[in-house]
């Protein structure tokens, strides 16, 4: 779900703050 996420948030701005968490 984590890996999904990951590939939206660059569509997504809200989506894109819990991928840089990520990594």
């Amino acid at each position: 779900m984590s890996l999904e996420i990951s590939t939206r948030g660059e569509s997504m701005p809200f989506h894109s703050t819990k991928r840089t968490a990520k990594l």
